[in-house]
């Protein structure tokens, strides 16, 4: 009867060793998706160029100093990520294209892992359990891990959440764990309301610097308050955190555009341009099964579940509801459902949203990890042991070390990478760095954010990516050239457009090829340059 008994440890702690192997793979996959997917996307170039622009003339400029057709539109050129460009550009130009990937991965390490885990930790659920909902987290927000001002939200988010859930929560998620005189449970976080007033004011200056996700902060806010103020028991000092919201509020409007800033906002948040974004659009139905939102959707389901299994759970042990559902974790759990289910529905109206409904989730999931568990007598939890703690994450970023260096091994590092979806015309930029054609240009959106990157205030494109910034007035005569449709040869002319750069598959090619008045000039798999020939009569074709 003894020898059995021995055994059951050993089998437990190999199977501990395993799920931690599997976690560990796992962040290696994804590091090594991070190194071969980040750069990939355009928008990287133009951002770049900015912080470039900012750093040499020391000031942030009035007009878009890249196109042709915004630099006398200053009212619609207001540079929100200015501090994310610098940022990027500061990294780019002294560490090199590396340095990026390496950072993107460093910001999801904090912001899906570690902040996690250190909350996980607080509330003392499981190593297994915190894994296990990083894992699928890692997963659903895979698609979007690019160099974007976005990567800074994703980590202002976790922290944010990381102090509004120990705001809420009683200090080691026990409803008994109080303060002697006054009955109300222990603060987790010291300090007055003039410190959380320093620090909110603080953390909104910066993150309304870096990135117009800020808001979301203001509602995440918004409902923690609200929550605290109907539970009378709370931990969370309703004052304090009116304080931060308050001061944080006010931070926001020290930018370099104060109030611009605001009334830029609504253009960017609802212009007609977000329905022509693949990005801003909402999952298809055919969709929530693929690849890449399998994860999201399984999340979603995980969520439904889990509540339906927790009431469920506290109807049958109502003795064990009524100590659980003391004020305080009531307050907490309303808080983190609404916030979840919101998120969720914003994720399927918009699948950039995605990454961040998957953050806000998290303080949901970990509190019902911790609840069930209060509910099934299973309260007397073993804390995260510190060293145990530190060996998993570190364990976690050698990993993700390993993994990007195993991706820049396998992928050559540029800027922007080539994927099976987007070709990057590198060699069309360097038949125009010898020999631009004169004149005034129509290009692809993707090819003028290259071409920004490549000749910075030469490049004087008709286009980029900052679409909220172009809106419809420039979008739509573009898509009308660009696809041949009736009145395309009107705009040539009315924007008296010389030269085209666009990829070989554009409508537009075979229509011009047509016209005797154009001739191509260059052409390979990524991109084909046509001239006017009154234009370009001494640009030589190759």
């Amino acid at each position: 009867m003894t020898e059995p008994q021995a055994e059951v440890p050993e089998i437990h702690i190999a199977v501990k060793l395993l799920l931690l192997l599997g976690f560990l793979l796992l962040c290696w996959y994804r590091c090594f998706e991070i190194g071969a997917t980040s750069l990939a996307d355009p928008d990287s170039c133009w951002l770049i160029a900015v912080g470039r622009w900012i750093v040499e003339h020391n000031a942030l400029p009035q007009s878009d100093p890249f196109s042709w057709t915004m630099q006398t539109e200053h009212n619609n050129y207001v540079p929100y990520q200015w501090l994310s460009s610098v940022i990027f550009y500061g990294l780019y130009s002294t560490l090199g294209a590396s340095s990026l990937l390496y950072f993107v991965c460093l910001c999801v390490l904090l912001s899906f892992i570690v902040m996690p885990f250190c909350l996980a930790r607080k509330m003392r659920v499981t190593l297994f359990a915190q894994g296990v909902i990083s894992a699928m987290a890692m997963s659903a927000s895979s698609f979007h891990y690019f160099l974007r001002p976005e990567i800074f939200s994703y980590l202002f988010l976790s922290l944010l959440l990381f102090y509004v859930s120990v705001s809420l929560i009683p200090l080691a998620s026990s409803p008994d764990v109080a303060d002697a005189a006054s009955g109300r449970p222990k603060q987790f976080l010291p300090g007055s309301i003039l410190i959380s007033a320093v620090f909110g004011f603080l953390f909104f200056m910066l993150w309304a610097n870096l990135h117009s996700g800020f808001v979301l902060g203001f509602l995440i806010l918004a409902t923690a308050l609200i929550a605290c103020m109907l539970a009378p028991k709370s931990p969370g000092s309703p004052g304090r955190l009116a304080a931060f919201l308050g001061a944080g509020i006010v931070g926001s409007f020290f930018t370099p555009f104060g109030i611009r800033l605001y009334a830029y906002l609504p253009q960017l948040f609802f212009s007609p341009m977000n329905k022509l974004n693949r990005e801003l659009q909402p999952l298809r139905l055919d969709e929530l099964l693929t690849v890449n939102f399998q994860a999201f959707t399984l999340m979603q389901l995980e969520f439904v579940a889990a509540l339906v299994f927790l009431v469920w759970t506290l109807w049958r042990n109502k003795a064990d509801a009524q100590k659980l559902l003391s004020p305080p974790p009531i307050a907490a759990l309303i808080c983190f459902t609404l916030l979840t289910a919101v998120a969720f529905v914003s994720g399927d109206l918009c699948r950039r949203m995605i990454p961040f409904a998957v953050l806000i989730s998290f303080p949901y999931f970990i509190f019902f990890a911790n609840a069930c568990a209060t509910a099934l007598k299973q309260a007397q939890y073993k804390p995260i042991g510190l060293r145990q703690f530190c060996a998993v994450l570190a364990g976690t970023f050698a990993f993700a070390v390993f993994g990007i260096v195993a991706s820049i091994y396998q992928f050559p590092v540029t800027i922007p990478q080539t994927t099976p979806t987007f070709y990057a015309p590198d060699q069309a930029v360097q038949f125009i760095k010898r020999q631009r054609p004169q004149g005034r240009l129509l290009n692809d959106p993707q090819c003028g954010d290259v071409l920004i990157l490549a000749l910075h205030e030469e490049a004087k494109v008709f286009i980029d990516t900052r679409f909220d910034m172009y809106g419809l007035k420039i979008f739509k005569p573009l898509y009308i050239m660009a696809n041949g449709l009736p009145g395309y040869e009107n705009l040539l002319r009315d924007y008296q457009i010389d030269w085209v750069f666009f990829p070989p598959r554009t409508p537009l090619l075979a229509r011009l090829r047509q016209n005797p008045e154009w001739r191509t000039v260059f052409e390979d798999e990524a991109a084909v340059i046509m001239v006017r020939q009154k234009a370009g009569s001494d640009a030589k074709s190759k």
